[in-house]
């Protein structure tokens, strides 16, 4: 009868010849400090036995008398071998060792020692087939190893090796005492959990052997032990539950006999139920504080925090993939006076809702889940000609997704091709004279030339270069080259030109002017000397502006205002004297796919303007920001590039709002994020790295939520609070700075389930400064935390 029950822990050690010196003697120190704090605990004194495997050159033994007692432990000599690293060997060795030393279990005889830990210390990757000798070490169907961690230390470790050798996995990138105190104080907490004296060991098959404290149905939480035991089942459950699996009882049973838990069936089952419960409901509500309750009720049932926030956002992430819609746009074509027109869309990404402005339009059902929903859009009959051009807007908790919907309603027209040419005979030498001439639906060939015209679109043409685009030249200085008044107009493969006023600093008007009407512009160069290069505004005022070239010009390449809609896609928008785009006074428009770059500022929202700019590459703005937002501007950036600008990545201030998702802010002479003045955004999920100042900075009665995401490698700080800053940060990573975040006087901020790594310092508080700091998590330190 084993009467002391002993905790064997196993540490094995790299000793190859690059852990010479400092390495090894800071092991050492470690070691020693482990041993000396576990026998300062009465349980750990009783029953945690340590031994050593030494592995280095050809080399790998264990190094140590057995297993020694740790009141008794006294750390060998580690002496440097040669450059190779026999991971396998080592392994082989501790697959023995447990044989050896380690006492099994025997069902309704005695019980066994309890299941090993091992340590793994590595600093540099294995050199020899360690695989195998892996796999048959967590093949064991006895004496299973409860953990097996892996720590690499130096610049030679590779976090995806790591991961795959054991878990958890860490790696620390400066080899001191200071990181492996941390290390090491962590071990000494898994040992008082392995230890909990309710739970017997996972190889203790026999029923008449369960703590009859065990052997009734429990409601409150399951000892420490046996959840930590059940945890491992946690994101499988989180997979199932997000694919929609029905999970009955019968199928969390065969999840509790794979991790050993057979003689407490019963009461593992029902926990797992539980969980099920728990990840259900996240997953049905999509707010960020449903996942945030979610996750807390999985702590009170004993679950850890980093694996309890992992499995809510795997279980909630099947409810909310991208809002999509197919077709992106809705066409009912040409229909006959009297009649009215139907369309079916396809949509997915909710819950959410649909919004539809327009009295000509209804639609059907008005909200839709997270799968697939069919809407049904119809259109009013009318019995006069006109175009029915409209959006509506999907709405998720998220997202927003403009669908424009179009149908034209036409007695029977004969549709012609009108050429102008300035030298071949038998068309029209001049623009405006086939505007005169175009009846509607007739296409305008423009073949080469330099027309100096201001055209007035107020019949709906096509307008179609004939040639090389850069050899078709439309100049105007006296009016915008076009000027829409009409309901629907398409313009391609032209040079379109507003020359600068003839008085010097008074700036003129736009080169394309769309107060009405639906124009299309396809794969035109546009630029304007006197103001815009494109200006859409007004309420009925929609642009599709596709494969442009839209640039030099004296104010902005385009600029929405006075609730002017759109799609920009797939444009090049540089060298603006002013901003790329302007979006404000209810502006609403799609920028999709373009290069914006080389602009004054990038992007700029304001005036309560929205917009959704999606996978566009913004840099080299030579001011302020690649975005800014202010004045109210809400809009949503998802999927970007934000880089190299000579300020910020993105600037919010003055009340301005916006949700930035997903994107990739990097190398700007600023920080990634500037929030000041009221700003108020939402970054989720976004990386913010190498800036030549900080990644994020919060200041003068700055909020905002950033949330997600990776902060990394910014030149000082991460995250710098100071002036009044009280943002939200939750579940970020933030590694590789002086300092991770830094509040300072007078500054606030909620702190969160934030991750360090190898940051100089993690926490710096200034005098004043009134954080709310509600968990932190330490994955690598390379000094100790504040």
């Amino acid at each position: 009868m084993n009467d002391r029950r002993r905790l064997p822990l196993f540490m094995l050690v790299d000793c190859s010849a690059s852990m010479s010196g400092a390495p090894l003697e800071a092991l050492n120190e470690a070691i020693d400090r482990l041993a000396a704090d576990a026998a300062q605990d009465a349980l750990a004194r009783e029953s945690v036995h340590i031994g050593v495997i030494a592995f280095g050159g050809t080399d790998a033994r264990l190094i140590t008398n057995g297993l020694q007692p740790v009141d008794q432990f006294t750390t060998p000599t580690l002496v440097p071998g040669g450059d190779q690293r026999p991971l396998g060997a080592a392994l082989h060795v501790l697959d023995e060792a447990i044989n050896e030393y380690v006492v099994p279990t025997c069902a309704g005889q005695h019980l066994g020692d309890w299941r090993p830990l091992a340590f793994i210390l590595l600093g540099g990757m294995p050199t020899d087939d360690w695989q195998e000798s892996r796999d048959r070490l967590l093949a064991r169907r006895d004496r299973r190893l409860v953990h097996m961690v892996v720590i690499g230390f130096g610049r030679d470790v590779d976090d995806e090796t790591l991961a795959a050798i054991g878990t958890p996995a860490m790696a620390i990138a400066d080899v001191s005492a200071s990181p492996f105190r941390h290390l090491f104080a962590w071990v000494s907490s898994e040992l008082s959990s392995v230890m909990d004296e309710s739970l017997p060991p996972s190889d203790w098959p026999s029923a008449q052997s369960v703590p009859s404290a065990l052997s009734s149905q429990r409601t409150g939480p399951l000892p420490t032990g046996m959840v930590e035991v059940l945890q491992a089942t946690l994101n499988h459950v989180a997979e199932l539950v997000a694919e929609d699996i029905d999970l009955n009882d019968e199928d969390l049973s065969v999840l509790v006999l794979a991790v050993g838990l057979e003689a407490q069936k019963s009461e593992a089952t029902a926990e797992l139920r539980r969980w099920v419960d728990l990840l259900s409901r996240a997953r049905q509500t999509t707010t960020p504080a449903a996942r945030a309750i979610a996750k807390r009720a999985l702590m009170v049932r004993g679950v850890a925090e980093g694996p309890a926030r992992l499995a809510v956002d795997v279980a909630a992430a099947a409810v909310t993939p991208p809002l999509s819609a197919i077709p992106t746009t809705v066409s009912m074509g040409e229909l006959a006076l009297g009649t009215g027109g139907t369309a079916e869309l396809t949509v997915c990404g909710g819950p959410g809702t649909v919004v539809c402005p327009s009295s000509d339009l209804s639609v059907e059902p008005t909200t839709f889940g997270h799968g697939e929903t069919v809407l049904r859009i119809q259109a009013a009959p009318a019995t006069t000609e006109r175009l029915l051009w409209e959006t509506i807007t999907l709405e998720s908790t998220t997202e927003r997704l403009l669908i424009e919907v179009t149908a034209r309603w036409t007695a029977a027209v004969s549709e012609a091709t009108l050429v102008v040419s300035p030298t071949e005979p038998g068309g029209h030498r001049t623009i405006s004279s086939a505007l005169t001439a175009a009846t509607p639906g007739d296409t305008i060939q423009v073949r080469p030339g330099h027309y100096q015209e201001a055209l007035i679109l107020d019949t709906p043409i096509t307008l179609v270069g004939d040639g090389p685009r850069e050899d078709i030249i439309i100049e105007s200085s006296s009016a915008p080259c076009i000027t829409m008044q009409t309901d629907s107009a398409i313009v391609e493969g032209l040079t379109l030109r507003r020359s600068s006023p003839s008085l010097s600093g008074v700036a003129g008007g736009p080169c394309i002017d769309t107060p009405e009407g639906r124009i299309t512009v396809n794969r035109c160069d546009v630029t304007s000397g006197s103001a815009s290069s494109i200006w859409i505004h007004g309420l009925h005022a929609y642009a599709m502006v596709n494969e442009c070239q839209i640039h030099d010009a004296r104010i902005n390449g385009i600029y929405a205002n006075a609730n002017g809609q759109g799609v920009i896609d797939g444009c090049e928008i540089f060298g603006n004297t002013e901003a790329g785009i302007v979006i404000e006074n209810g502006s609403n428009p799609v920028v999709r796919s373009c290069r914006i770059h080389d602009n004054k500022v990038g992007v700029r929202i304001s005036e309560h303007g929205r917009g959704t700019i999606v996978d566009c590459d913004i840099f080299a703005s030579t001011t302020v920001a690649g975005v800014t937002i202010q004045s109210g501007g809400d809009p949503v950036v998802r999927g970007s590039r934000i880089h190299n600008n000579q300020g910020a990545g993105t600037y919010v201030f003055d009340n301005g709002r916006g949700t930035i998702d997903n994107c990739d802010i990097y190398a700007n002479a600023n920080a990634g994020v500037i929030v000041r003045s009221g700003g108020n955004p939402i970054v989720r999920g976004c990386r913010i790295h190498d800036g030549k100042e900080g990644g994020v900075y919060v200041r003068e009665k700055g909020r905002g939520t950033i949330e997600g995401g990776e902060i990394f490698a910014n030149a000082t700080s991460g995250i710098a609070v100071t002036a009044d800053g009280d943002p939200t940060v939750r579940g970020c990573r933030i590694r590789g700075h002086r300092v991770a975040i830094s509040v300072g006087e007078q500054a606030h901020g909620v702190f969160e389930d934030i991750t360090f790594e190898a940051n100089d310092e993690s926490f710096q508080i200034h005098p004043g400064g009134d954080p709310i700091v509600r968990s932190r998590s330490y994955y690598v330190l390379k000094e100790e935390i504040e």
